[in-house]
Parts: C-alpha cells; structure tokens; sequence
C-alpha cells in the first residue's frame, strides 16, 4: 500500500536555484506525526518521500528521491549504513579514537536524527518524532552494524514540545564510559551537555596540544578538561580550567588523572573571574573560550553576539602581548563572517590586531550538506593577538 501523499506549493531559492523549498498545500488526513509519506508539488508530481509532522516547524524531512522507496525501513537502514561507512572506512575514524559521531542529522541525509558512540555505548539524540515512531528499525540498524552496543535516547524538552513527543525515560543515558582520543583518556557522563561530550572538537584539542608548549593556558569554559589537559600533556608551563559547572569540573579532576596531567581547576563564574584577573594585572600567553550556545534562533542573533562581544573582550584584557586566542561559537545561526565581524569589533574596541592563521570548524564526522549550510555550526578561531 502506497504512503500518504503531502502536497507542496514549491518555490526555489532565489539566490540557489538547484534549491527548492516548500509550503504545504494540502496533505492527506491519514497521515500521522512521525509517517513516512510521498511528498508532490502542486501540478502531482514526485518530489520525494520523508518523514512527515505537521506540527512541526519542518513539516517533511525528505530522506529519498526514489519514487519506488514506498517503505521506510531500507531507507533508514542504509541511511545509517552509509553514515556509519564514511566514519569508518573513508574517515577509517577507529584506528584514533571509539568514540565519534555515527549519523548528523541532515548532514547524512537523515535530518531530526543524532546519534554518537562513546566505546560501547551509542546515545540517540532526538530533533524529530520519527526516529521514536520507526524506533524498531533505528534499533535493528544499530544492532547490525555495532553489535552488543548499549543504545540510548535523549531530547531537549523543548525539542520535544515542538516535536510532540516524550522520550521514554528509562531509555535516558545514564551512567559513565572511558573513551579515547589517540593518547587522551576521557571519562564521559552520558547523561551530561549534548550527548555526553564535545566529540566535534576532537581535532581542535589536538591542536592546541601543539601550540602550547611553554604557554600559561587558561581555559574558560572547560567542561570536563580537554582542552585543558590537552595543553599539558603539550608541557604548557601552566594550565587552567575554569567552569561553573561543579560536577563538570569533578569529572575534569579525574580526566587529569586518568592521563598525569597536571592542571588547575577552578569551579567559578568567568566573566566574574576575567574582571578579577584583569584587576589584579593577570596575564595569560594563551586563552580559550568555548562557551555554550549564545543565540539559539534568529531571534535571539543579536544578543547572542554582544555576549560573543563582551566574552572576547573580557578574555583580551587578560590575554599577553603576542598570545594566543582560541575562539569558539557553537550557535548555528551565527555565520563565519559574523562571528568574524564581532572579533574585528573586539579588535577595534580594545585596539589589538587580531591575526588569524586558522579558522576551523567540526571534525570530519559532523558533515554537513551543501544544500544545508545552516548545519555547518561550530567555528573555531586561532588568533595572534598582538
């Protein structure tokens, strides 16, 4: 029996033609929330199937262009199939570390749909009704392809008010892993910020590893401690992890641990501890901001800037001539050019040339689609400041 049709009025982007976005016209009733349906545009002609909620602020999440792909099933296996391959065969992600990101959302073609893998476990986050809806066949795709692997689920609640869903609470992560990152040890709460942990900065805590030899670093908004303990093992002459977070900084102790690294952790509120440090003429040759997400929405973009704004001036007050700043945002709806409008802003005020000799963003298992760049979320910048 074939699915439930959804009809569109169709208009293309006007700066991307190859684009086409949809209103809904009209649907049929049998549909329900979470249904796989046969999307077509106003004259009947096939667009696609996709999961569908019309409740929703993304009303269809197009998953196949196949006009034959009437059941979901295949669709969700080999969707998660090929996620699971470019990991890793192409990316060969298992020869580094066993924790990473299986599937992006729309970066691998199935939007409302995260999933993570920290050793044996592999935590499910929910942007969308489907996933729980066609839980069964999620379920027996991971079994597939990761066997014996605990499997969670998670969701914002108010992902979950917009959605219309609840998620089961005793499928809710809990407990703790040990997970590795090359050389690094990192004890993970799967019940803890995002999914457990920042699996997206990966390639950016390498990195300040290389950098800080010799360095005082202060990390502001360390979590539980990898940039932190990254900067030591990289023999920084001092390393400082700042975070309000109690239990995020206890987890951080025992990471620093597990890897004989030494650092200072400071359970505090920063901008309270820059103006401190600045008042009593404390000076640091490298300094890391990885705060959490300022602007959720449009709506909340400006705002979300000027504390980007006041963070950054706050941490150049403390920052040594010639030091290093590491500058990150995770709100989606910040571009790259206006999270690099508001450091030239920061520049300006404080009259310190800012040289970027890198601007990075998520590691390569957080892939984004052209047609999508919206999911193209963290920015990473490396300055020299003068």
């Amino acid at each position: 029996m074939p699915p439930p049709v959804v009809r569109l009025r169709i208009r293309r982007h006007q700066q991307h033609p190859w684009i086409f976005q949809g209103m809904i016209r009209a649907w049929d009733k049998a549909a329900q929330p979470g249904d796989w349906v046969g999307v077509v545009d106003k004259e009947g002609s096939f667009v696609g199937h996709g999961f569908f909620n019309p409740r929703s602020q993304i009303s269809v999440r197009l998953v196949s262009f196949d006009p034959r792909a009437e059941d979901p099933l295949p669709s969700i296996a080999e969707g998660i199939r090929r996620a699971a391959a470019l990991r890793r065969t192409l990316l060969d992600l298992e020869t580094r570390t066993n924790a990473y990101r299986i599937v992006n959302s729309e970066g691998d073609g199935l939007s409302g749909l995260v999933a993570d893998r920290y050793g044996d476990a592999i935590v499910l986050e929910l942007f969308s009704i489907w996933p729980l809806v066609h839980l069964p066949a999620v379920e027996e795709a991971f079994a597939g392809l990761f066997p014996g692997a605990r499997l969670f689920l998670r969701a914002d609640s108010r992902i979950q008010t917009l959605e219309g869903f609840r998620a089961p609470g005793e499928r809710m992560p809990k407990g703790t892993v040990e997970i590795r990152e090359d050389d690094l040890r990192l004890r993970v709460n799967l019940s803890g910020h995002k999914t457990g942990a920042f699996l997206d900065q990966r390639d950016n805590r390498r990195f300040v590893r290389e950098l800080s030899h010799g360095k005082k670093v202060l990390d502001c908004c360390c979590y539980t401690g990898g940039f932190s303990i990254q900067a030591a093992l990289g023999k920084a002459a001092e390393a400082i992890g700042v975070d309000l977070d109690k239990s995020a900084i206890d987890t951080a102790r025992e990471n620093a641990r597990l890897n004989k690294a030494t650092v200072d952790w400071v359970h505090a509120d920063l901008f309270p501890y820059l103006r401190d440090a600045k008042r009593h003429k404390k000076r640091y040759d490298f300094v890391i901001l990885d705060p959490p997400k300022f602007a959720a929405s449009r709506e909340e973009l400006k705002a979300g800037l000027d504390k980007y704004f006041d963070l950054n001036r706050a941490a150049l007050d403390v920052l040594a001539p010639e030091g290093i700043l590491v500058s990150c945002s995770c709100s989606g709806v910040v571009s790259d050019e206006a999270f690099l409008g508001m450091l030239q802003a920061v520049s300006t005020a404080v009259r310190r040339e800012l040289q970027i000799f890198r601007l990075a963003h998520a590691a390569p298992d957080h892939p984004f689609q052209i047609n999508c760049p919206e999911s193209r979320y963290l920015k990473v910048v490396f300055a020299k400041v003068e």
